[in-house]
């Protein structure tokens, strides 16, 4: 009877602390960042299994998914690496800093990173402030160039320089298209002969930073083949 009374007090207490167990934080964690930042999840996903088994917390089903899938994601992102490389290696460049270029037989690139050029052809009338930073660019076989650059000044002092420079290279505002403008934000499109641009100037927060993000094209180019 004694042994009885034990292993039915025993049974009640695990009972409680099952009832009264918290679920895992970690467990939890692994699995939303199962999805986002895999090699993460997959790290905290083994942490929590080793510290549910000593806790006795809830969560080891959340835990093992959070393994299980970021393992997955980690598998299928190296498969796509390889696949990516494996058709693109003799048009992929990776240059000082770690920015990255692509080449496709028809003439068009893309280029992104810290300090690249401008593509070969960039219109020589469309003016890039002085000193910048190009952090994307890119061009294809219709002539369309794109450029993505930084400059550490503020949005007044870059608005000005456009407003400027595109009417001395004899570009004018397009009236029949629609831009915006705020205190540190600008879109604005102008027309020269056959060829359209957008300029888009964003100011940070401090006023001490400026994003242009620059797009050019004939004006025949979209929709067509």
């Amino acid at each position: 009877m004694p042994a009885k009374k034990n292993t039915v007090k025993k049974i009640t207490t695990q009972a409680k602390n099952n009832v009264n167990a918290k679920t895992s934080g970690l467990a939890i964690a692994s699995l939303i960042l199962a999805f986002f930042m895999p090699l993460l999840g997959l790290i905290l996903g083994i942490i929590a299994l080793a510290l549910i088994k000593k806790s006795g917390e809830k969560g080891r089903g959340l835990a093992i998914a959070g393994v299980v899938i970021s393992s997955v994601t980690i598998l299928l992102v190296v498969i796509m690496g390889v696949i990516f490389f494996s058709i693109f290696k003799d048009n992929v460049s990776i240059g000082s800093g770690g920015s990255i270029s692509i080449k496709t037989k028809d003439g068009s690139s893309a280029s992104i990173g810290t300090n690249i050029s401008l593509p070969s052809g960039f219109p020589g009338d469309i003016p890039i402030y002085k000193p910048s930073s190009i952090k994307a660019a890119a061009n294809d076989k219709k002539n369309t160039y794109a450029a993505t650059y930084v400059a550490n000044i503020n949005y007044s002092a870059v608005d000005n320089f456009y407003n400027t420079q595109l009417q001395n290279q004899g570009w004018q505002v397009d009236a029949n298209s629609t831009g915006y403008s705020n205190d540190k934000s600008k879109l604005t499109n102008y027309t020269k002969g056959s060829r359209s641009l957008s300029v888009i100037i964003t100011g940070n927060s401090q006023d001490n930073q400026t994003t242009v993000i620059i797009t050019v094209s004939p004006t025949n180019a979209v929709g067509s083949e």
